[in-house]
């Protein structure tokens, strides 16, 4: 939506209809996702079952030689300290570790200790941030160097007008991390930027390890080779939109990075 967003802006003539139509998609976006979120309400057993998953990445992530890889990248009594940065608007995470900043909050993790929820897109109720990148996936020329354009369609700039720390917290979790998983993402253009700086950690840092979840609905267990197809198109999507000026990711940086395809984490059971 985000990438076609910038597309369309060709068809528009002038700021007051782009600001309309931003307007529009963004409540009409909120409302609907506000009815989608009221229809999660996850059980007892349910919050259990992704705490423990939550707080046990080997055991739940990855499996067979992958395992071996990361046992090799850490020591095995690591402290597990936890930070969150959600892509989405919604209280999913939050329901399912009956977190509220607001209260004391006690968790159910199986091990380590859990930091902050960054919602660095806001959340629902709120302004919440959609758009592009930067002014290269703007179509429009003439809305380029226009400034109240770019406040609304770059995200950067949309989070500097809501004067939000998230995007420095987002920032400073990356730059501290010792292990970065990404779950859930699909490496959009749109959040380049995070791409790039994960990667520029990566290459300049000894002490830091990813670990990629690739979802593929094609993909049958029962022929997992295809997967390493997958482990490989994922790759090359990395190092494209990481902005590697190269065809596949070099030696230094894959002993650090392992690709999983539809790994049985977060597999909540259905509610009665």
């Amino acid at each position: 939506m985000e990438e076609a967003f910038g597309k369309y802006t060709l068809n528009l003539k002038s700021q007051n209809e782009l600001g309309g139509l931003y307007k529009d998609l963004n409540l009409c976006l909120q409302d609907y996702l506000m009815l989608e979120q009221k229809q999660f309400n996850p059980t007892y057993e349910q919050k259990k079952s992704f705490n423990n998953e939550f707080s046990s990445p080997v055991d739940s992530f990855i499996e067979g030689t992958d395992i071996q890889k990361f046992n090799s990248m850490f020591l095995k009594n690591w402290d597990r300290h936890f930070n969150v940065v959600s892509f989405n608007y919604t209280d999913t995470l939050e329901k399912l570790l009956d977190y509220d900043e607001n209260k004391e909050w006690k968790a159910m993790l199986k091990s380590g200790t859990m930091g902050s929820i960054v919602h660095v897109h806001g959340v629902l109720g709120d302004s919440i941030i959609f758009g592009v990148d930067n002014t290269r996936q703007i179509a429009n020329k003439s809305f380029k160097r226009k400034r109240d354009v770019t406040d609304l369609l770059i995200k950067k700039n949309s989070i500097e007008v809501l004067k939000s720390q998230d995007y420095e917290n987002f920032e400073k979790l990356i730059t501290e991390a010792n292990l970065i998983i990404l779950y859930g993402v699909s490496l959009g253009l749109t959040d380049k930027s995070w791409w790039e700086k994960i990667k520029d950690e990566l290459s300049n840092r000894e002490d830091l390890r990813l670990v990629v979840h690739i979802f593929s609905p094609n993909t049958d267990h029962r022929t997992k080779q295809f997967a390493g197809h997958e482990e490989r198109d994922f790759e090359r999507l990395f190092v494209e939109r990481s902005g590697l000026q190269l065809k596949k990711l070099p030696e230094d940086l894959k002993s650090k990075v392992i690709f999983t395809v539809n790994s049985k984490a977060f597999k909540l059971r259905p509610q009665k």
